[in-house]
């Protein structure tokens, strides 16, 4: 999998890290190439590093003709699925470098990013801080429980 890593240049090493799901542009979009830079680019303004991964369905990893609700919900739940281990193995990559203080990570969630973020945030326990902007609850076709955001928020423990 793909992921960006956006240091900045304001600030010494290690830095605050925060990790970003996107808006819902990218599941539609063929190339990283256009970035939603302007979901994050504050965060490295103000002196975070900020890690961008290409999550399965977005980007380059795009799954055409896939629902993520209504017809297919076990075709959905399993999308969700490698979606959330694809959030799993940027923060595992995060905890390798040296540079990325691990006590101050934090999960940054834009529209899309904001509805799953009670899921991510749920499943993914080394965040400290979560941010979600422009989210909510989902209002589509009804999801597998196992996938819907709403049973997962009274499982989010962050922040502490």
């Amino acid at each position: 999998m793909t992921a960006y890593l956006f240091l900045p240049n304001n600030t010494d090493p290690p830095f605050q890290t925060v990790v970003h799901f996107p808006s819902a542009i990218p599941f539609f979009t063929p190339s990283s190439q256009h970035l939603e830079l302007s979901e994050v680019n504050f965060f490295v303004r103000s002196g975070r590093a900020v890690l961008f991964p290409v999550y399965k369905g977005t980007y380059e990893r795009i799954i055409p003709n896939l629902i993520y609700g209504g017809p297919m919900p076990v075709t959905s739940r399993d999308f969700w699925i490698h979606v959330a281990k694809d959030l799993r193995r940027s923060v595992d990559y995060l905890h390798t470098r040296p540079d990325v203080d691990f006590e101050r990570l934090a999960f940054h969630g834009h529209s899309q990013g904001g509805i799953q973020g009670p899921v991510m945030t749920a499943i993914e326990d080394r965040f400290k801080a979560s941010i979600l902007y422009a989210g909510g609850l989902y209002t589509g076709p009804a999801l597998l429980p196992e996938v819907d955001p709403l049973n997962f928020a009274p499982r989010v423990r962050v922040p502490r």
